[in-house]
């Protein structure tokens, strides 16, 4: 009984911090700040300019999910994650994000509502092409990770005027945690801790970034492993 009450409690507050994390977005927009959001547990490889975001074409950027929300990956093949993405101040943009502040208030499952919204409410036209919908992940050993889009690809929302580009697998990448092949030309991982029983969270998720730094390490890592070498072989002489 306490084990439920305490896991519905959090999980509002959860959703209360999604809902306020749109709300802060929109105020920002509004004020003239372009935004990059990014949940806190996201891991970051190499420096990649925000100018080249602010320079491109593009009004929104979307890192791609894995398979959730279900009812929107079974109808177009894809999901996009609500903790990764770059919006730029645009009143077309803001427009979008309203409407999703509107609908989420001040507590709601943001990934679905985004990926909801998008798809039945934003009237988007994407370029996926036969090649980018046949280049897939290979998991069979993990349906969640399994058959998911890779490439990068673009779209535009005819309701709202915006143009979206979504980031390709690697460069943002969501799925293993010690993955067998290192995603090339990293700029943010977003990997997945397996853990059995919510007690095991909080150990499991600091783990992960141990082996996350040892499956696939950063120049930073290789820096800070060179120098540990370094300073273990002058103790030795």
């Amino acid at each position: 009984y306490w084990t439920l009450r305490w896991g519905k409690k959090t999980r509002k507050m959860v959703q209360m911090l999604f809902a306020h994390r749109w709300i802060y977005t929109l105020e920002q927009l509004k004020a003239g700040y372009h935004v990059l959001i990014t949940d806190v547990d996201n891991i970051w490889s190499q420096y990649h300019p925000i100018s080249e975001m602010e320079k491109s074409p593009y009004d929104v950027y979307h890192a791609l999910e894995t398979k959730y929300p279900t009812d929107v990956y079974d109808l177009q093949g894809f999901t996009v994650c609500g903790g990764m993405g770059w919006f730029r101040s645009d009143p077309k943009v803001i427009a979008f994000i309203q409407h999703i502040v509107d609908i989420c208030g001040t507590l709601c499952d943001d990934q679905v509502i985004l990926n909801q919204q998008m798809l039945h409410n934003a009237s988007i036209t994407w370029n996926l092409t036969e090649d980018i919908k046949k280049h897939r992940t290979h998991s069979p050993d993990n349906e969640r990770l399994n058959g998911l889009l890779q490439d990068s690809f673009e779209g535009k929302s005819e309701k709202f005027g915006y143009r979206i580009k979504v980031w390709n697998r690697d460069f943002a990448y969501r799925g293993e945690n010690e993955p067998k092949t290192c995603p090339a030309n990293n700029w943010v991982s977003m990997p997945f801790v397996t853990y059995v029983s919510r007690w095991e969270g909080p150990n499991a998720k600091k783990q992960s970034y141990d082996k996350w730094d040892a499956a696939c390490p950063n120049n930073f890592t290789k820096m800070m492993e060179s120098r540990k070498a370094k300073e273990s072989a002058r103790r030795r002489r």
